[in-house]
């Protein structure tokens, strides 16, 4: 029986560099996907925030559906019994115009409903909590605005230095410049230390102890050398080197254009934030008179000076006016929360900025 082992190794020890170009592009390449994660992460931010706000907001609109139901409740009964008392101060087409009021606001208000559970399905979904468990929403005011749009030069900024994909763009750009230089160091030999172990064992066989005598079933030999690895391909390596350097110049081009991308997105979720903070005013007035106009309208129907048209003009205008205020509300929570993490501030701490 015979027993053969051998290994051989070899451990370079000096490389011009190319074991430390190859280890930092690795590096950066891994530091992209990590900032890849944090795009992940901040759309997911975003659509819980959207989410949220939009429970906040049909929730808020249910609340302001029944009220206004239960007022024109009370006023089709009122003109229903003026009508059995046979009144000169109402008419049927009175009582049919409010009726088809009260319908059209049973319909937005089981539309309200809907809309709510939509977005708590989709909270749960963003969450990871399963359907058949019950979830607290955390009340919120979606009147409590957060404040104003920093100015747009301060958010480029941030965006410059926080949005996660342009640091991963400028990590692949740092593993591809790695990379080329890589690449050139390749024309470079490689100082290596190899060794080498090899022995047999026969168990039916002389072992010889005779120097002279060349016996290939019975030995045991090693050794250790210093050497040098240069290729020859210097041609293929050269082009080699240029494709690297054309890959490094498109991804740079690629950061460049993305950088303005970057910019143009940022601009526009501000100029919109802006002008719906501009919008707050006008509309705040807007909901203000529609609610003293509806207070009187149905003042003056109580006591037999105001007719059922005006009561629905105002209640349809009061409507019409909080739809707009907590829409633009809406829009106002929802922009500050996108434009943060479009200049990429959403999921850094306030002392980190």
């Amino acid at each position: 029986m015979t027993l053969r082992m051998q290994a051989t190794g070899f451990v370079p020890i000096f490389t011009f560099g190319k074991l430390s170009t190859a280890r930092a592009a690795a590096e950066a390449v891994v530091r992209a996907a990590e900032e890849n994660v944090h795009v992940t992460e901040g759309v997911v931010a975003v659509n819980v925030h959207r989410a949220y706000w939009a429970y906040q907001l049909t929730d808020k609109f249910l609340g302001s559906l029944s009220d206004g139901d239960k007022i024109l409740a009370d006023v089709i009964k009122k003109v229903e019994d003026l009508l059995a008392a046979e009144s000169d101060q109402v008419t049927e087409n009175d009582r049919l115009r409010l009726l088809h009021a009260r319908a059209t606001l049973q319909v937005r208000r089981h539309e309200a409903k809907d809309a709510r559970d939509i977005a708590l399905t989709a909270l749960k979904l963003l969450v990871s909590r399963p359907m058949g468990q019950p979830l607290d929403v955390a009340s919120g005011d979606i009147e409590e605005l957060p404040p104003a749009a920093p100015p747009i030069a301060q958010v480029i900024d941030d965006a410059v230095r926080f949005r996660p994909e342009l640091r991963a763009l400028s990590r692949v750009v740092d593993a591809q410049e790695q990379f080329v230089s890589f690449r050139r160091r390749a024309l470079f030999p490689d100082l290596f230390i190899g060794a080498f172990l090899e022995t047999a064992i026969t168990t039916n066989a002389t072992d010889h102890t005779n120097p002279f005598v060349y016996d290939r079933f019975n030995f045991f030999e090693a050794g250790v050398a210093l050497g040098i690895q240069f290729q020859l391909d210097v041609f293929n390596k050269v082009a080699q080197i240029d494709q690297a350097q054309a890959e490094l110049e498109t991804r740079i081009a690629q950061t460049a254009a993305a950088a303005e991308g970057v910019e143009l997105e940022v601009r526009k979720i501000h100029i919109e934030v802006t002008g719906n903070y501009e919008k707050m005013e006008p509309a705040l007035k807007a909901y203000k008179a529609g609610r003293s106009w509806l207070t009187a309208a149905a003042l003056a129907y109580d006591i037999g000076t105001g007719d059922a048209g005006e009561l629905i003009d105002a209640f349809l205008a009061s409507a019409t006016a909080e739809a707009d205020l907590r829409r633009t509300q809406y829009e106002i929570q929802l922009g500050r929360v996108d434009l943060s993490r479009a200049s990429g501030t959403l999921l850094i701490p306030q002392g980190q900025k």
